[in-house]
């Protein structure tokens, strides 16, 4: 059977699962869908709803032809009219809408379209579209095939025989997919596989195999992943050792955590931080006190955070949250307060309070989210409704997500305004916002219809997420 052949079978089975039952148009209708007449199944759904006005299945079924039909705007246009007659959300209709645009992306001509949709689909778990993931393990574009194969590494067949041969892809993403799939999923059981890309070109690649191959690296393994921590040229993949190795029983952690510190990318050297503070040695200990006094900012933060975690008595040493407040950056300043949630209380009362009358407004919500923290949401939420009132739109977000928590409905207004900015960076971080909200919005429904295919993946995946 070709792929176009197989499109309204397929489609209508990623569809399928909105309703059961019904009245007799309605099942009229939704045999229509299932054979793939999708102009016939509206016809007679918008037939039947002229004597079943409120029937959910004849509604749903619309929406599923016009889903079928390519014309997304129309389904959640639709939708909202659904959703207003019954004066609350539809969540097998908001299902079905989401299945559908993550299925409908498995179709897309690009492939890195292609390839997120399968990674979706992976997270979610969503078993019901195997099959049509399986379709792609053979795809002729590598980043698509290592996508799909990844997914099915345990349940298809040719997908290990496909992301070993993939390993060996012209397209670096693909290869970087291929090592994490395999890393993933069968780990120490191929190392003669994943062991060989630690020397790929490509940084990308090499970072997806120290992180496979640290899960398991004894011996000659490890001295390698430790002689990339030193030399590669990839500051990323130096990070990536080390964060890798964090919390692993190894001979020299502390050495390591020494020379990473020293390393020119921060990331690498926050990375020392993180593995000092998984290791229980004494040798450990003293040398975050030595990074907490230093005068790498960042690093001093981090590894004083670190020591109070560790339950460190505040000593002199917190001088480093005054030299982060005093610092010009704002970053630095923020990062104070990000720190300071490992405090003890009076300490980051005091630093909160300080930081309140900061002139960034960055600065001011990190530290309305440290009273939060600490209970006091009287004087957090002042600052949080200030912030609606912003002219940078991503401050306006940050305060009308925490506001939402607090119960405070101002903070979904702003929310679901931002979801249908005209900026798509607006837009795509007003949705990925939902995934810390269990809640369904408008803007969250009307972003399936968006002209970014991106950010339609995005709003499927965070719609699931919440109806789960």
């Amino acid at each position: 059977m070709s792929r176009q052949s197989t499109l309204p079978v397929l489609v209508a089975a990623a569809l399928a699962s909105a309703c059961a039952g019904g009245s007799a148009d309605g099942r009229r209708a939704e045999a229509m869908l299932d054979r793939g007449d999708f102009a016939g199944a509206r016809r007679t759904a918008e037939h039947g709803l002229e004597r079943a006005p409120r029937d959910p299945l004849l509604w749903q079924v619309r929406m599923r032809a016009l889903l079928g039909g390519g014309d997304a705007r129309g389904a959640v246009a639709l939708y909202a009219s659904w959703r207003d007659l019954r004066r609350d959300d539809d969540p097998a209709a908001l299902r079905a809408l989401a299945r559908a645009t993550l299925w409908q992306a498995l179709r897309a001509h690009a492939p890195s379209i292609q390839a997120a949709a399968v990674q979706a689909i992976e997270r979610l778990e969503l078993d019901d579209l195997a099959p049509q993931v399986a379709e792609l393990v053979g795809s002729e574009d590598d980043l698509v095939a290592a996508a799909a194969a990844s997914a099915l590494l345990t349940a298809h067949e040719d997908a290990p025989r496909v992301l070993v041969d993939l390993l060996r892809s012209g397209d670096p993403a693909a290869r970087a997919l291929a090592v994490d799939g395999i890393g993933r999923k069968a780990g120490v059981h191929a190392r003669a596989d994943l062991v060989p890309m630690l020397g790929d070109p490509d940084a990308n690649v090499r970072r997806a195999a120290v992180a496979a191959v640290a899960r398991f690296a004894e011996g000659d393994d490890l001295a390698r992943l430790i002689e990339l921590a030193r030399r590669d040229p990839s500051g990323p993949v130096r990070a990536q050792v080390v964060r890798g190795l964090a919390g692993r029983e190894i001979a020299g952690r502390v050495d390591l955590a020494r020379q990473a510190a020293a390393d020119p990318f921060l990331g690498a050297r926050q990375a020392a931080v993180d593995l000092l503070a998984r290791t229980d040695e004494p040798a450990a200990a003293a040398l975050l006190a030595e990074l907490a006094a230093s005068s790498d900012l960042p690093v001093a933060l981090a590894a004083e955070a670190a020591r109070l975690r560790a339950g460190a008595p505040p000593d002199q040493r917190t001088a480093v949250f005054e030299r982060a407040l005093a610092d010009r950056a704002w970053t630095a300043r923020a990062a104070a307060l990000n720190a300071a949630y490992a405090a003890p209380r009076p300490l980051a009362l005091a630093l909160a309070g300080r930081a309140l009358v900061d002139r960034r407004a960055e600065v001011r919500l990190a530290a309305a989210r440290l009273l939060l923290h600490m209970g006091q949401t009287e004087r957090a939420s002042q600052e949080l409704v200030a912030g609606l009132a912003s002219p940078d739109a991503m401050i306006r977000l940050d305060a009308a997500v925490d506001l939402y928590r607090l119960g405070d409905q101002r903070g979904l207004a702003v929310l679901e305004r931002l979801a249908r900015s005209r900026s798509i960076e607006v837009r795509t971080a007003a949705v990925q916002a939902h995934a810390s909200l269990p809640r369904v919005t408008p803007g969250l429904v009307a972003a399936l219809a968006d002209a970014t295919p991106e950010l339609r993946l995005a709003a499927a995946e965070r719609l699931l997420e919440v109806l789960d």
